[in-house]
């Protein structure tokens, strides 16, 4: 319940922050929110379905975690935050994808340390605020490297 009503808010957070209702697909607010929808839904189906064959807790008993939905939602609106008014629908699904795998590589690193989180707090903001902030340079219609701009991996700091 709690994962559902951080999505909600973030979905108005994230459509909130443009104050105009009525500005075109390039970065209004239907836009802003299809992201917002799109890119934590892959991400939750990415970490439920991978999470438990990938760090091997899978069990007939035990088949689908709800603390791994939960946190590859949780990770990837923290993914797409940055970057939710200068993506297109096609790469907030690819930024999605990786943000499901770049949570269980977070869960993965806390058990490998020994690292008690039990909230997994760490892959969800840490993990996924790094990659937000990667996904945003790759991703940018603005100023990335895949739309073709001069000089668009300098936008990265290459």
């Amino acid at each position: 319940m709690g994962t559902l009503i951080l999505w909600v808010a973030w979905l108005f957070f994230n459509a909130g922050s443009t104050n105009d209702m009525f500005l075109t697909r390039t970065g209004g607010s239907a836009k802003i929110m299809m992201t917002t929808l799109v890119c934590p839904s892959i991400a939750g189906v990415v970490a439920v379905f991978f999470k438990p064959h990938l760090l091997g807790t899978y069990s007939f008993v035990n088949q689908f975690d709800i603390v791994a939905i939960c946190g590859g939602i949780l990770n990837g609106l923290v993914a797409i935050t940055g970057c939710c008014d200068c993506v297109e629908v096609w790469a907030a699904f690819v930024i999605g994808i990786i943000s499901g795998f770049v949570y269980i590589l977070g869960c993965w690193f806390l058990e490998r340390f020994h690292i008690d989180d039990p909230v997994e707090a760490i892959p969800v903001h840490f993990f996924g605020g790094m990659w937000g902030t990667i996904a945003t340079g790759i991703f940018s219609n603005v100023s990335g490297p895949l739309y073709g701009f001069p000089g668009g991996w300098g936008f990265l700091g290459w």
